[in-house]
């Protein structure tokens, strides 16, 4: 089983924190992965209050619309008629004049909750005293800081499938790798998408296809970099022509660095499967490359084609590519020419 990233364990463990009404005063959510503090602070705002308290106890401000001590004066204000008040700021980062917020930090109002979301990691600067390293070690003592770092390419699969889980469905390996293929570790986009495709989705559907994700994200179900890394795998140099020319025709959904990248990483789990196939077992080998057990027949049937010494030359060629198709030593090259050249570079 994959180890799970250490952000969702952290929002799992707030989450549980959260349904059992456990709600500590201060709350500090930040990192270069902004989806799990915007959910925890929605979920916040969804059930600390009930909605006849909202009115005059729950606030919303932005960071650069209001200063550390004006908010220390909304902190220290009772409730009305509710037996806490709830202010939010988004943006965090972005607000002046933090000492008297870390004064506060130390001294939280028991009767106000208070948030602070970060749009990217708190850097709190030298010495203990640090009025930003003193809100981070308040709001761990308190028991309400996230730091969410962004996930790696490998990472999102297990995260998917426990947010289709989530949603009551379940999908399909498939389906899986092609979500992460085509929209990479932008988790915001990824729950977007894959939520909107819950409300259309017919009632009987238990299990998200290739088909539905496919029309969900809005790319051809034939056409696109999870069908043309899986063709070249097979050696099948007609039809990953055939798939990329499709490809070209559209380069606003097409971006050559990400075609290279995701080819560079396909390659590169057939590298480690032909270096490791004999060492070890079949669930051993998808923990190690860090795919699901389906398809590790893929890459060992790829390695036939593509032993290690073979894989190792096409690195060295994408890095060349992609050098040259981000415009190192002349011009980039239109798609239909990169992708035509990547392919038979790769498979001839």
């Amino acid at each position: 089983m994959a180890k799970k990233n250490e952000t969702s364990s952290g929002y799992e463990a707030l989450l549980k924190q959260l349904k059992k009404r456990d709600f500590r005063p201060l709350y500090l959510f930040h990192g270069d992965e902004p989806y799990f503090g915007a959910q925890a602070t929605s979920y916040i705002m969804a059930n600390l209050l009930r909605e006849e308290e909202k009115a005059f106890n729950q606030f919303l401000f932005y960071g650069r619309d209001i200063t550390g001590g004006r908010l220390v004066d909304q902190a220290q204000r009772s409730p009305m008629m509710a037996d806490r008040s709830l202010i939010v700021v988004r943006e965090a980062q972005e607000m002046k004049s933090i000492e008297p917020l870390a004064d506060y930090f130390e001294r939280p109002n028991p009767s106000t909750v208070l948030v602070l979301v970060f749009t990217r990691e708190a850097k709190p600067g030298q010495g203990k005293k640090a009025p930003l390293r003193r809100m981070l070690d308040a709001a761990k003592a308190q028991g309400g800081l996230l730091a969410s770092r962004r996930f790696r390419d490998y990472e999102v699969g297990p995260w998917l499938n426990q947010h289709v889980e989530g949603m009551g469905l379940s999908i399909a390996p498939d389906a899986a790798r092609f979500v992460v293929d085509q929209m990479g570790t932008d988790l915001s986009a990824i729950a977007n998408e894959l939520d909107k495709l819950r409300i259309n989705l017919p009632p009987e559907v238990t299990r998200l296809e290739m088909g539905h994700v496919a029309d969900a994200i809005g790319v051809s179900r034939e056409y696109n970099v999870f069908e043309l890394t899986r063709t070249m795998g097979k050696g099948d140099y007609y039809n990953a022509n055939r798939i990329a020319q499709n490809m070209a025709a559209n380069p606003k959904a097409n971006d050559i660095t990400m075609i290279t990248a995701s080819i560079h990483s396909y390659f590169a789990k057939i590298f480690l499967c032909g270096v490791l196939a004999n060492q070890l077992s079949p669930p051993e080998l998808a923990a190690r490359l860090k795919v699901h057990p389906f398809f590790v027949s893929e890459y060992q049937q790829a390695t036939r084609l593509y032993p290690p010494g073979r894989c190792a030359q096409i690195f060295s060629t994408l890095r060349m590519l992609d050098m040259r198709n981000k415009g190192v030593g002349g011009a980039p090259v239109p798609l239909q020419e990169a992708l035509k050249e990547t392919i038979t570079r790769i498979m001839r």
